[in-house]
């Protein structure tokens, strides 16, 4: 018996979330997924390869907005329920949803962690929605988490015992075996003796310290400096297009394509810029973009009291910025030489696949799910 699996999503495309799609595939489960619509353009990412069933339209950000629309498809989610082993829901009002329409019908459930907002660690309005979280991950089977480093807020701050499953956001084996196989053909040319700093800005683009990073790199340095920019400008930035044609150096590409786009924009590249802040709980997060860096050998720009840091340090694989100041941040930046840029490609190079992309986590996630069934 295969198993099936109901995959509830918070929006239709999302690489993260294909790629888990392809994963409970590859282990060999039947996969049904439902999936709310986002105002999303073409370009946003990739969609599960799946017959995705639509729950409706809900809105970005507001959560209190979105009840209404998600209480309305209540009776949708409980048919389908019945057709299903267990439950996978990607965030925690899906799980709350499936937990709602699942009443009476005793299905396993487990719950992906992605990211922890700012909200989950408020001291004011941050109890009431911990205490309805716990509520609802104590309902839960399972946790699949994308970064161990989310271990203390669920063991110390909610206090929960419920087993998990640490599953990184890393790339797909036979997609990072194409690349590497390619890799002579996408790598740039070498930087001379003082490197031009072509700097790469990839995927939801949302946080305003690299933005003003990349306007200041630009306005210090413009004959040495240029940056590409790709992906979704987030309304965090504000006057984002107004700001990027400022400057003729850097240039802007609106979404792009997965698996695809991914080896396009990192052809133009020879550094990742990867400034999280480092501040709780943003500092815990493992991004996209340390996995997609290490696969292409471009080197990563991090700030230091984040979990990127964490790694680039370890492997000597990049510059982390030590300052929150960005005038010295960019003098950071500038002060990068040929022999550091070798460097770190060379260290990129020598990594262990398993760091950048998938290993043993598909045996983990069936394992995983199996033990969920047949309890």
């Amino acid at each position: 018996m295969s198993g099936k699996i109901l995959c509830l999503l918070p929006r239709m495309q999302d690489p993260r979330i294909a790629r888990r799609i392809d994963m409970l595939k590859q282990a060999g489960f039947q996969v049904e997924v439902l999936a709310f619509e986002r105002n999303e353009s073409a370009g946003a990412g990739r969609r599960a390869d799946s017959l995705i069933k639509l729950l409706g339209k809900i809105p970005d950000g507001n959560y209190l907005s979105r009840m209404p629309r998600m209480a309305s498809c209540l009776h949708k989610v409980r048919r389908a329920l019945g057709r299903t082993d267990a439950i996978y829901a990607f965030n925690t009002d899906l799980a709350v949803l499936s937990i709602v329409a699942g009443v009476g019908l005793a299905k396993p459930l487990a719950l992906e962690i992605a990211d922890i907002s700012a909200i989950q660690t408020a001291s004011r309005l941050g109890w009431l929605f911990r205490g309805l979280e716990r509520l609802t991950i104590q309902r839960c089977r399972l946790l699949v988490l994308t970064t161990a480093a989310y271990h203390p807020y669920y063991q110390t701050w909610l206090k929960v015992d419920t087993p998990s499953l640490i599953v990184e956001n890393k790339v797909d084996a036979s997609f990072a075996a194409s690349v590497r196989a390619a890799k002579s053909d996408a790598s740039p040319e070498e930087p001379q003796a003082k490197p031009p700093l072509r700097l790469g800005w990839f995927g939801k683009l949302g946080d305003d310290w690299s933005m003003r990073l990349v306007e200041r790199l630009a306005e210090m340095e413009p004959q040495r400096f240029t940056a590409f920019l790709a992906g979704m400008p987030d309304q965090r930035i504000k006057n984002f297009h107004s700001r990027i044609k400022r400057y003729p150096n850097i240039d802007f590409q609106p979404g792009f394509i997965h698996p695809q786009g991914l080896i396009e924009i990192h052809r133009k590249v020879f550094l990742t810029l990867a400034c999280y802040p480092p501040q709780m709980p943003y500092g815990w997060a493992q991004s996209n973009r340390f996995y997609d860096a290490c696969l292409f050998q471009k080197p990563l720009l991090v700030r230091t009291g984040t979990s990127d840091a964490d790694q680039v340090l370890r492997y000597d694989i990049g510059l982390a910025i030590r300052t929150a100041d960005v005038d010295q941040a960019a003098a950071q930046v500038l002060d990068i030489s040929t022999a550091d840029w070798l460097r770190w490609c060379a260290n990129m190079a020598a990594l262990p696949p398993q760091v950048y992309c998938i290993s043993n986590e598909i045996d983990a996630l069936q394992k995983a799910f199996r033990n969920l069934m047949d309890a």
